[in-house]
């Protein structure tokens, strides 16, 4: 267990790289608008990426578990899929670049490098459902090393916003012809009849509301920044996202790893070891949340520049966020995806998606900086409290034991008495 961790660890190690790193590099290569486009399509790309995999990364687990489908059936099923759920999309954005008349081949190049990244995500999905961690990460190695070699041999002839397109269409290219060969695939597998790929659609459809409407909550208030104010305003709000990212790369590594084995643990009632664990993510939390009070200002004036200091503003939020996300998050998310309860995780998100919705459209005339920040936390916050019951409601138990639930609000007490008079929002 400790050495897949190493590995998946190694793989998000390197996935926060690319989302971190990359706008770290384009921050000292670009002026702050440049910065802010390339942010811009950088969301769509994500939006497109994850709408596309319409919950196969979570269902995938299952699947195999319960060798449901062999790996090249599973393949053409899902790369079916995934070219319709693409294709709609493509077509929405492509209607709203004409109306707006803003079609940029840059955009479209992105969505594209999406769709491809997309189908090479299946297989790494099939390798984490019999533990090939390592394959993953050696995958993930060669491409991340030949999108920086792009951008970096580009850097010397075009403009930053173009050489970025093509350097993410390569990346994309060699993640997708890495991961089909060690899968023993084509890299496209799409040889079903189309009632079938219809069949799994409908079959896939749980899990991939699920993920639509997270691909909503952490990607909405962006694209309103972007309609309603500057492309700075994007830069910001975005170098904000990769710090929140860089707090929640150990969160996405324990998922990935716990995910196949909870479902044992759950079976067996083994309450007491799940406790523990969520003491020791308790704890994790609460070293990663002190040390960003600390010198968390520092590493954003070091890696993006002075001129995104301005995030100091939104401090507390940023350590509110991760505080939810490990604690109330992640166990009972878990403990959600593996008792089959799905309807539970739906409504708590798109309880999540209206309050951001609302929040945000009520706080940002009137908070401007920290108001854009603010509505996540508090979609966050409802997100975690409604996983919480949900469980309590299911299983009569909560998945926490007093010494979790206390490191939970040390972080608070801690902010509030450093900082003395000093008010949260201003």
């Amino acid at each position: 267990m400790f050495r897949k961790m190493i590995d998946a660890g190694g793989t998000f190690l390197l996935k926060a790289i690319f989302q971190i790193g990359v706008f770290v590099y384009f921050t000292h290569v670009s002026d702050i608008t440049t910065f802010g486009i390339i942010s811009y399509v950088f969301t769509v790309y994500w939006f497109v990426l994850n709408f596309s995999d319409y919950g196969f990364r979570t269902k995938l687990v299952k699947d195999i578990s319960d060798n449901s489908y062999s790996h090249q059936n599973y393949s053409s099923r899902s790369d079916g899929v995934k070219t319709y759920a693409c294709f709609f999309i493509f077509i929405i954005f492509m209607f709203y670049s004409y109306v707006s008349d803003s079609i940029s081949l840059t955009l479209l190049v992105y969505i594209s490098s999406a769709y491809f990244v997309c189908i090479s995500s299946g297989r790494f999905s099939l390798l984490q459902a019999v533990g090939r961690f390592r394959c993953e990460l050696y995958i993930n190695i060669y491409s991340t090393i030949i999108y920086i070699g792009c951008n970096l041999f580009l850097s010397l002839f075009i403009e930053p916003l173009y050489y970025s397109a093509i350097s993410i269409f390569i990346y994309s290219i060699s993640r997708l012809v890495f991961s089909s060969h060690k899968c023993n695939v084509p890299c496209f597998h799409i040889k079903r009849p189309s009632i079938l790929v219809y069949k799994e659609l409908l079959d896939a459809t749980p899990c991939a509301i699920l993920v639509l409407l997270n691909v909503v909550l952490s990607s909405i208030d962006l694209f309103i920044l972007k309609e309603y104010f500057s492309y700075n305003s994007v830069a910001i709000y975005q170098v904000v996202t990769r710090v929140n990212t860089g707090l929640i790369i150990v969160f996405n590594v324990i998922y990935t790893v716990l995910l196949p084995s909870f479902s044992y643990y759950l079976k067996n009632s083994e309450w007491g070891n799940i406790r523990k664990l969520q003491r020791y993510i308790s704890l994790l939390v609460l070293l990663l949340c002190l040390c960003y009070y600390f010198f968390g200002i520092y590493f954003v004036g070091i890696l993006f520049g002075d001129e995104y200091k301005v995030i100091s503003s939104a401090t507390f939020l940023i350590m509110f966020m991760a505080l939810i996300k490990y604690n109330f998050w992640l166990i009972n998310e878990l403990y959600l995806v593996c008792s089959g309860n799905q309807s539970e995780r739906v409504k708590s998100y798109c309880i999540g998606v209206v309050i951001s919705m609302a929040v945000f459209f009520y706080f940002i005339p009137r908070m401007d900086g920290v108001g854009r920040f603010l509505e996540a936390a508090i979609a966050t916050l409802v997100i975690g409290i409604f996983h919480l019951i949900s469980v309590k409601k299911d299983c009569g138990k909560i998945l926490h034991d007093k010494y979790s639930l206390m490191m939970i609000f040390v972080p608070i007490f801690f902010y509030f008495i450093i900082n003395g008079q000093q008010r949260l929002l201003y």
